[in-house]
């Protein structure tokens, strides 16, 4: 049960002191001894604060100017788990405290407000008709206001508190207190209004102060309201709905009475303007960036909004056709197979040691975003599928541990990444992790992914982030994940207010818009809406044994440091000597060999573009030996590279495709347990003759070689390794 000992009552001022007297008499009065008071003073001009906080024996707050600065001071001060805020002008009735207090007897309440009633009226005398709960944000615009208000404090810390940009103090000086109450609501936290818990209001203003406090009301509603249009467009749309509908209401009933209130007429101004001035303010999670800087206390370190905006990211091209048919979906999953040392990853019995793996994964999955994305469609594919965060995120639906010890070298090299469970589910994120106990001792850790996800380079950049330097694991602070957005139809809405934010203007956006023609756009769209009918026809006529057809994998290993001397002796990069090697591995052909290199467009760091790569098709001439073979396919790439194309490049018979991606010259580590080895698996049109991917790690390349179930594997993967060491010179 909660006391008075739980709550702090919190009082904001800035060169009053007179009312604050009066305010911290009536609290002296009205609350039990027990429960702490806190004056901040807000930068007032003289000592008079302190003296009076002093004098009432109170905790005493200096901080910077600014309303919300000061109420985020007092938070920062107070150890007690509820606070609650009153005016330095409200005077408290007896028992507030205890009426407040078993509302947070209920988890779920985030907040309680109460009624502020101006002196010169009575609570008999007073209208009053409001609801008891607020549990949507947009509700929060009506659960109450800053003269006395009650939060959970760690809630309020998680959040990072009040927006220090808006409230009085501050040109956009007012709505602090009802930005608090939607973001509440917004995370799922009810808010309670009690009317039994009053305070009474000294209303001072008059004349043009008055109209000029309620310019300072409009001014924060508008930016308010601004920030959330940005953040959240349906919610910002109807916030603002709200809030202007109320506002020509108050307009019109004063102009129907014949007395016009200046001050209406200044609050809607304030809005109009508040709402253009914030417009291109920085906005970082829910707060304006632009705070000052004068706040005593600040939040602690890891602390900010709880609930950052709505993510939606569209695929591109490259990245839908991934996912375009049931085929086509599953010839593009792909992974790779980490083998750790065992040393940490196993008990004491040599078993698999769960608890600690899981609890590496979910502290390092945690550097990857994008593993808590998932893809949704579009209505009607009015645009491409997105990439929205999965607020169903579990991390036991992505970690496998089968049972028993197997053998790398003996068993089939995808179980170690897929088992036998079949396809990524679509419904989650297009990744899964297993980890396979070894006969050597060595434990497989293997992390399959769907090509969607990114090409080679942007998964070898997670796979970074997914292991670590040293043997002594880091910590990786926890993050707050965007939410997805309320339901697929919203999916164009976001995705339009994306591409807005990045254009530099309305010509600017005018040209790009109008780049792509028409009929294009068209076509995607139907054929996103035929791909039922597609599937339909697929399954009938038994599609996939022709596109899929049994398929072989094994691997070997090459010195990386004598074969890339070999290729400089035959004056090639060692990419070069690997795509030229895997052209004479395999049967000549009248016309040729060609195979498909991926050529990476990627800069460093960048993960914006999951799949930017280009496919050039590499042509080597027939019967030509290995150094032919390595000088032309250097003289292609390199031409292809510059942007430029081969004139009147023949044709030969294509065989599939080869790549060589280095991962990390230096050890990597999973929770302290050393890489020893690294394998990575293709994933590739399976009716082609070879897939070859060398993945370059420590000192070693690892080749792995795909082909079809009936060509000789192992025979094509003996001659490519004996021409990458020189075996047959």
């Amino acid at each position: 049960m909660l006391t008075p000992s739980d709550i702090s009552v919190i009082v904001c001022t800035r060169n009053r002191p007179g009312y604050l007297r009066e305010a911290l008499a009536a609290i002296q009065k009205n609350t039990p001894t027990e429960t702490e008071v806190v004056v901040v003073d807000s930068a007032s001009d003289t000592d008079e604060t302190r003296l009076i906080a002093e004098e009432f024996g109170v905790v005493y707050v200096r901080a910077g100017a600014g309303l919300s600065v000061a109420r985020n001071a007092g938070i920062h001060s107070s150890a007690r788990p509820f606070v609650i805020f009153t005016d330095d002008d409200c005077l408290p009735e007896e028992g507030w405290i205890d009426v407040v207090l078993p509302h947070f007897e209920d988890p779920t309440v985030g907040a309680v407000t109460g009624r502020m009633l101006h002196r010169s009226e009575t609570a008999v005398e007073a209208p009053y008709r409001r609801q008891h709960l607020y549990r949507t944000p947009v509700q929060g615009l009506d659960a109450g206001h800053g003269a006395v208000m009650a939060f959970r404090r760690e809630m309020l810390l998680r959040m990072g508190g009040f927006d220090d940009a808006l409230g009085a103090g501050k040109p956009w000086a007012g709505a602090e207190d009802l930005d608090i109450f939607v973001r509440i609501a917004r995370v799922g936290s009810t808010i309670v209004h009690d009317a039994t818990c009053i305070v009474w209001h000294n209303n001072t203003r008059e004349g043009q102060d008055y109209v000029n406090l309620h310019r300072g009301y409009g001014l924060g509603l508008g930016a308010m309201i601004a920030k959330w249009v940005r953040i959240d467009p349906v919610l910002g749309a109807r916030l603002a709905w709200r809030l202007m509908g109320r506002s020509a209401v108050r307009i019109v009933r004063a102009f129907a009475r014949k007395r016009p209130g200046a001050h209406e007429h200044a609050m809607f101004s304030g809005i109009v303007t508040g709402a253009r001035q914030a417009w291109t303010t920085p906005v970082i999670g829910e707060r304006f960036v632009s705070a000052p800087s004068a706040v005593v206390a600040s939040a602690p370190a890891g602390t900010g909004s709880s609930t950052p905006g709505v993510s939606v990211e569209l695929l591109r091209i490259l990245d839908e056709t991934h996912l375009a048919s049931s085929i086509q979906y599953e010839t593009m999953h792909t992974g790779c197979i980490m083998v750790l040392n065992g040393q940490n990853v196993r008990a004491a019995d040599g078993s698999l040691d769960r608890e600690k793996i899981l609890t590496g994964v979910e502290r390092l999955v945690r550097r990857v975003p994008e593993f808590r994305l998932r893809v949704i469609d579009s209505p009607l594919g009015m645009t491409a599928p997105a990439w929205v965060p999965a607020d169903d995120f579990d991390l036991a639906d992505h970690v496998h541990f089968p049972e028993g010890v197997h053998d790398l070298q003996t068993d089939r090299l995808r179980w170690f990444i897929e088992g036998d469970r079949g396809l990524l589910p679509r419904d989650r994120p297009l990744w899964d992790f297993t980890f396979t106990l070894l006969s050597t001792g060595q434990v497989a850790f293997g992390a399959r992914m769907h090509h969607a996800n990114g090409d080679a380079k942007w998964a070898m950049e997670r796979l970074t982030e997914l292991t670590e330097a040293s043997e002594n694991p880091e910590e990786t602070p926890p993050t707050v994940s965007p939410r997805p957005p309320a339901s697929r139809a919203l999916v164009p809405l976001y995705a339009a207010r994306n591409w807005w934010r990045v254009q530099p203007g309305i010509s600017a956006a005018w040209r790009e818009y109008w780049r792509k023609p028409v009929v294009k756009r068209v076509k995607r769209v139907v054929g996103r809406n035929i791909r039922p009918l597609k599937e339909v026809y697929a399954t009938r006529q038994n599609l996939r044994a022709a596109f899929i057809p049994p398929f072989t994998d094994t691997f070997f290993e090459v010195d990386a440091s004598a074969t890339t001397r070999r290729a400089a002796k035959l004056r090639g990069s060692l990419n070069d000597l690997i795509v030229a090697a895997a052209m004479c591995a395999v049967d000549d052909d009248r016309d040729g060999i060609d195979v498909m290199v991926p050529v990476s467009r990627r800069k460093k760091g960048d993960r914006a573009i999951r799949n930017h790569v280009e496919m050039l098709r590499a042509h080597g001439t027939p019967s030509s030996g290995l150094p032919e073979v390595v000088a032309s396919v250097r003289s292609q790439v390199a031409t292809f590279a510059r942007g430029l194309a081969e004139v009147d490049q023949p044709r030969g018979r294509s065989i599939g495709y080869v790549t060589l991606v280095p991962w990390s010259r230096e050890p990597r580590f999973f929770s302290g347990d050393a890489v020893e080895r690294f394998i990575v698996l293709p994933a590739s049109d399976r009716r082609d003759e070879l897939a070859v991917f060398a993945a370059l790690y420590g000192d070693k390349i690892t080749l792995t070689v795909t082909t079809r179930a009936e060509l000789d594997t192992e025979g094509v993967a003996r001659r490519l390794q004996s021409m990458l060491e020189g075996v047959d010179e």
